[in-house]
Formats: C-alpha cells, structure tokens, sequence
C-alpha cells in the first residue's frame, strides 16, 4: 500500500504543500512543464530555498494578470472547467473550494454559492491548489496521512482587516482535525493550506522513521522565527 505523509507541524499552505509533493518527484522540470501546459492563471516556478539551515523546493505561481479576485465557486468552476487537466483533478480542485466556500459562508453567515473569494480567489491561490491536486493524482497514494496542524497565533492582516491567527475562515475548516498554535508568532496555516489537508487526509498521524521512503521538503517563503516548512514522505507500509 503507497503511503502519503504529510509533516504540517510546521504550517501549511497552498505553496508549501504543492512544494512537497513536487520535491517527491525525480522530474521538476517535467512536472514544472506539465503544470504550465494546463492553462491556469499563472506560471510556475521552482527553486531551492534555504531558511535557518533547513533547504527544500518552493514552487511559486506568478500571476499571468496581476488583479484581485472577487468571485465565489461559480468562478472557481469556470476556471476549472477550461484547464488541461484530467477530470479527476478538477473534482479534486473543486472539492478542496467547496470546503473554504462552506467555512467562508459559516464565517459571514451566506449560502456557500454566494460566498465571495478575496485573498484565495487569487490566480495564484488557484494555481498552488491546482498544483497540489496535480502532483497528487500523478502520485496516486492509497491512504494520506496528516500530522496535527501547527497554527501560529497572534493577528494577520488581510483583506477583511486584522484578524485573530487562526483566522475565523481557517478555524472554521480546522473543526474535526487535529491542531495546535505552537510558538511561534504570525499565521502558520492559511485557509487554502488546511482546506487541501482536510480534504485529502484520510486519516491523522506520525510520521514514518526517517529512512522509511521517499523524502521532500516544501519551503514557505513568509519571514518568521523558524522556517515554515511542509516535509512530504511517500512509503509503504510493511505487510499491506
């Protein structure tokens, strides 16, 4: 049985987890390629980052039209709907939106369909999580196993104002699953981050020793006291 472990104890965002999976795989280039061929609303790029000793891949999405996205799950679904992907990953793309569009709808008190996407309605927003659904459908894990979340604490400031970490939209998603805010200040774990570890999680765990698999590490890019960082192991488990 293939195995896919991911380490969130160190946050978890779009970009940080699309690295992840991204660092598992011997092609980057190849994968870089693909994922510029399928039409999203931004380019990809890979690099090897290193933070307070600790490097790994960031993959990031730069806009192809810099602009800020007001639209719900209706522009979600047309964007979706013209990319150059297989069908398994558009539903993947549009289940992980349905998850922030219902914690969203919860948070301001509107239908999910009526929800309007500010900071996650982005190109590149869109493009890390489709990145994400990507890479995973050309893994194909049997089972995902999840750490705990690590959160963050203190106050972010986006485009609802300054905000209490974890944000309300992010809170929201985190009911069910394991997390804690660790100690560091300053947000963590985004609504798009914990939106692709609920959905794709089949369960909550530790990790595998070092050494049980394949190993990767996705880098954040935010400025903290320690690195921000997914690590990603793809194994076997011994008897299945």
């Amino acid at each position: 049985m293939k195995i896919l472990y991911l380490d969130v104890t160190r946050g978890a965002a779009g970009d940080m987890l699309a690295s992840s999976l991204l660092s598992l795989l011997p092609d980057t280039d190849g994968v870089v390629r693909a994922l510029n061929a399928a039409n999203l609303p931004a380019v990809f790029k890979a690099e090897t980052l290193t933070a307070s000793g600790v490097s790994g891949l960031h993959l990031s999405a730069i806009p192809v039209k810099e602009e800020r996205c007001h639209g719900g799950m209706e522009m979600i679904s047309h964007t979706v709907s013209s990319l150059a992907v297989a069908d398994t990953v558009k539903e993947k793309i549009l289940g992980v939106y349905g998850i922030l569009a219902e914690a969203e709808g919860k948070v301001h008190g509107v239908p999910a369909g009526e929800v309007h996407f500010h900071e996650i309605g982005r190109p590149a927003a869109i493009a890390s999580v489709a990145a994400f659904c990507m890479i995973e459908d050309a893994i194909d894990p049997d089972r995902i196993v999840a750490t705990p979340v690590r959160t963050g604490f203190g106050k972010v400031r986006c485009a609802h104002g300054v905000l209490d970490v974890p944000t309300p939209a992010t809170a929201e998603i985190l009911n069910g699953m394991p997390y804690f805010a660790g100690e560091v200040e300053g947000e963590l774990c985004t609504p798009t981050g914990a939106a692709i570890v609920k959905y794709f999680a089949d369960e909550y765990g530790e990790m595998p020793p070092d050494g049980a698999g394949f190993s990767g590490i996705g880098m954040g890019t935010k400025k903290l006291p320690e690195p921000g960082y997914v690590r990603a192991i793809l194994t076997e488990r011994l008897g299945c």
